[in-house]
């Protein structure tokens, strides 16, 4: 088992950024259990809250683990569930990996619904009123489009009740199963959305929230799910990159989303990384069918936006390495053994077939 953490404190507020990776020798029980209860210890540390979590997994595997988190965690756990999100096996078994935010010197988050769902969490400190949503699932199992729709809408309602709208959104995670087949009309549905919310349309720019689309599917009967972070207090307090690192807007070739965004949190500030791949100025796929070649021009794309961002690789606090197959994954964890951003790895269609690699980041601006 593999644990890695990054703090972030300012005055009595402190925040923690939570990579764990499950030692695949041991049956998955206790593979589960350990890697639960290190992430336990880490948070019972200073009385954090847990803010927002991911888990990776097959769908199997998921739904056996369930239990084993509700036992390592605890008075830990509340009402929200972290994204259950399915994944193949890979190199690290039937559970890829967890990634969870924390936070403590905060009176206990508000817990936030939609439709009587608990969903979310709302971190408030004197300066920052800031939200984190999990795992919205549309309501039907209708068209992929479709379903897209509705998790776009029911996130929309639940800014509303809270006096705001999408340009308090930092930044999204679309959780987007079979992505190939689809991936087009979700462009679709996303641009009609924004330009209905006036994030898109004539002499309006910069205002998306950084992104990942990814072909990693919630562990349910839905084809799709959503994560996000928003800040509703201060007002207009996130930056957007749009034409960002080594390339243009995304928009440019079709996709509403910033290449980054920077937002403050309770404890200072976090530069959002965009799904990042091995793209050009143009919107271009570059090195088709090479994925060694891939791998490196995505670092570097990476590297770029970090640097541009004022942050080193030392401020790196979690990213995740999507890798179209399982050679592919082979490959970059033999020849990274000492990657230096805190990380997993996951089996995954990017939103092109001839990309074969993909990086999303998240960095702490101390």
């Amino acid at each position: 088992m593999h644990l890695t953490t990054r703090y972030l404190r300012k005055d009595q507020f402190v925040e923690v950024y939570i990579s764990a990776i499950p030692d695949r020798t041991k049956e998955l029980p206790a593979r589960a259990a350990e890697l639960f209860e290190a992430v336990a210890s880490e948070l019972k540390k200073e009385n954090m809250f847990i803010f927002q979590e991911r888990i990776f997994g097959t769908r199997e595997a998921l739904n056996a683990i369930k239990d084993i988190r509700k036992k390592a965690y605890g008075d830990l756990i509340d009402t929200v569930e972290p994204s259950w999100l399915k994944v193949p096996a890979g190199i690290n078994g039937e559970i890829a990996g967890i990634q969870m935010h924390a936070i403590a010197g905060i009176d206990k988050p508000e817990i936030v619904e939609i439709n009587g769902t608990p969903c979310g969490r709302i971190a408030k400190t004197d300066d920052v009123s800031f939200l984190a949503v999990s795992n919205v699932l549309p309501d039907k199992i209708t068209s992929p489009a479709d379903q897209s729709g509705q998790m776009f809408n029911k996130v929309n309602s639940l800014l509303t009740e809270h006096d705001k709208n999408f340009f308090s959104v930092a930044r999204t995670w679309l959780w987007l199963g079979d992505i190939l087949d689809w991936y087009d009309n979700l462009n679709c549905v996303r641009n009609d959305f924004f330009k209905v919310n006036n994030l898109l349309g004539p002499g309006i720019t910069g205002r998306m929230p950084a992104s990942t689309g990814i072909g990693i599917g919630p562990a349910t009967d839905a084809t799709c799910c959503m994560d996000l972070v928003a800040v509703l207090a201060p007002e207009k307090a996130i930056d957007y990159l749009d034409i960002a690192g080594n390339q243009n807007s995304a928009f440019d070739y079709g996709s509403a989303f910033s290449r980054a965004s920077i937002a403050p949190t309770p404890a200072g500030k976090a530069l959002y990384i965009s799904g990042t791949a091995s793209i050009d100025k143009d919107g271009k796929t570059t090195n088709i069918d090479d994925y060694k070649a891939q791998i490196a021009e995505t670092i570097e794309n990476v590297k770029a936006l970090i640097l541009q961002g004022d942050c080193s690789d030392e401020d790196v606090a979690q990213a995740i390495c999507y890798c179209k197959t399982a050679e592919i994954e082979q490959y970059f964890c033999d020849n990274y053994p000492n990657f230096p951003w805190p990380h997993f790895t996951a089996v995954a269609d990017v939103c092109r077939d001839d990309l074969l690699f993909e990086i999303e980041a998240l960095v702490i601006k101390k």
